[in-house]
């Protein structure tokens, strides 16, 4: 769980990190599109597993557009990739597994 609180809060800084040095329209749209993406996907994929993957696919979207575009600022490049690096295996892990105790039980109908 504590996964998915972490990239939904990576993904506030993301929308909010648009704002505090220059960021170019196209970086500061795509910051849009993937922090609000983060945001419900990670809200998401707190129930549903499957969101999970919508996750790692933002986080590599934002890496290939990071090499793909030139920001304006350093800061930008860097902040980005450190959050699609920090998301990407946060998206991966799956849920928590108790790997050493035994399965549960199944009541049978005795009959």
């Amino acid at each position: 769980m504590w996964k998915r609180v972490a990239i939904v809060v990576l993904s506030g800084w993301v929308l909010f990190a648009g704002y505090l040095w220059p960021h170019t329209h196209a970086n500061l749209v795509n910051n849009w599109i993937v922090g609000v993406g983060l945001l419900v996907f990670g809200t998401i994929a707190c129930a549903r597993s499957w969101a999970r993957y919508v996750t790692v696919a933002l986080a590599a979207w934002l890496f290939a557009f990071l090499v793909m575009t030139r920001p304006a600022d350093p800061r930008t490049f860097w902040n980005d990739a450190m959050v699609a690096v920090f998301v990407l295996p946060l998206s991966l892990l799956g849920p928590k597994k108790d790997w050493f105790s035994p399965p549960p039980e199944t009541s049978r109908a005795r009959g």
